[in-house]
């Protein structure tokens, strides 16, 4: 059997269901950039360590 003539009968996402995903992509990453970005304030002024360090810190774990 060729696949030569063979097309994927798989249909298209609606627009509704691509801005649903792409708005939860977006709530998701700000919700995550809140998180990291009030780690690296705790981490500078709470704890008191180099920018630095929190940097190494932050990409490590």
């Amino acid at each position: 059997m060729s696949l030569k003539h063979y097309t994927a009968m798989t249909p298209k996402m609606p627009v509704k269901e691509k801005a649903g995903f792409a708005a939860f992509s977006a709530s998701n990453n700000i919700v995550y950039q809140f998180k990291s970005l009030y780690y690296m304030f705790f981490l500078t002024n709470v704890l008191g360590i180099s920018i630095g360090l929190a940097g190494t810190v932050f990409a490590i774990g």
